[in-house]
């Protein structure tokens, strides 16, 4: 195989292509972006079902606290945000609301690591999977390219 012709694609770009593709299989599938749809390309999901996308603002704690009062309902919430905030700041509502409690709310962490571009170190996180993986039920998938993060979803 030529590498020339190997379409090439990355982990976000694949991320956005997967959004529309749960909404088909789930349809209680909501989504919620603490205002990054565009950065995570959550606004893929919400281009295709804008019915079920909510833009929470930059509000990461109330943001997972809703997905959780939304698993209690019956809903699948699938939040997308940046790592640092995700995974950092909004930590003790993801231990006190979702996995205390062994809810079913699915959480995608982009930008994680030190590599964020013009960012800088405000955006920065190197310990969300040693956040994560400390939280009681809590299974936490790091896929290393494209081709793996519609499985891991």
């Amino acid at each position: 195989m030529n590498p020339e012709t190997i379409e090439r694609k990355d982990q976000r770009q694949a991320l956005g292509e997967a959004f529309p593709v749960l909404g088909r299989e789930y349809p209680q599938l909501l989504v919620l972006s603490p205002d990054t749809s565009r950065s995570t390309r959550a606004a893929k999901f919400r281009d295709a079902f804008p019915e079920r996308f909510l833009c929470t603002g930059v509000s990461e704690m109330n943001t997972l606290a809703m997905a959780a009062g939304l698993a209690l309902e019956g809903w699948k919430p699938l939040v997308a945000g940046f790592s640092m905030f995700i995974g950092g700041k909004a930590w003790e509502p993801i231990r006190n609301s979702i996995a205390y409690p062994h809810l079913d709310v699915k959480i995608v962490a982009t930008h994680a690591g030190i590599n964020v571009g013009p960012d800088g170190v405000t955006h920065q996180m190197a310990e969300d999977l040693a956040l994560m993986r400390s939280l009681p039920g809590m299974t936490v998938l790091a896929p290393t390219d494209a081709n793996q993060v519609l499985p891991v979803l």
